[in-house]
């Protein structure tokens, strides 16, 4: 009867521990399988994270303009104006936001500089690239808890972050 139990305790163990695991890379799965290239289009990202920080002031929210008048530049809403972006700009802007994304639910449509961080967002979709120099960028996202946000670390200065709520 005691081996029986456990065997039974051994069986258990093991089902329990693949449900965890396979639960765990579905979870994996969903966070991560659908981040936009960074590698590829690296230097584009750096034009603009240049372009940001040179000329336009903290604490901004800048959305990604696509109409026949303006073909991608950047809208500050707050001063209901357009960015002068030059032509190597705007076409870091298409590059990014066509071509970087894997689904068609992350285009990039928005860039927030606040708190030294640059964040290429998605407005309907939680999640971003950011380029954050001096720390982990959990609060790109606004104020989720932390234990909602994930960071995935790119390289130096550079994160793809999300948010999954169990």
């Amino acid at each position: 009867m005691k081996r029986s139990m456990i065997a039974i305790l051994a069986v258990l163990f093991i089902v329990g521990m693949s449900i965890f695991f396979v639960r765990a890379q579905f979870v994996y799965q969903s966070i991560w399988g659908n981040c936009a290239e960074f590698k590829s289009y690296k230097s584009e990202f750096a034009l603009v994270k240049d372009y940001i920080v040179e000329n336009v002031a903290q604490d901004k929210l800048l959305y990604l303009s696509n109409n026949a008048e303006h073909d991608f530049d950047l809208y500050d809403f707050e001063a209901k104006q357009y960015l002068n972006c030059s032509e190597d700009m705007r076409a870091a802007l298409k590059t990014i936001s066509v071509n970087a994304s894997r689904s068609q639910e992350t285009h990039f449509n928005q860039i927030q500089y606040k708190d030294n961080k640059i964040i290429f967002g998605v407005e309907t979709v939680a999640y971003a690239i950011v380029y954050s120099p001096n720390e982990v960028p959990y609060d790109a996202l606004g104020d989720r808890p932390k234990k909602e946000v994930y960071c995935k670390k790119i390289e130096d200065g550079w994160y793809h972050v999300a948010a999954y709520r169990f």
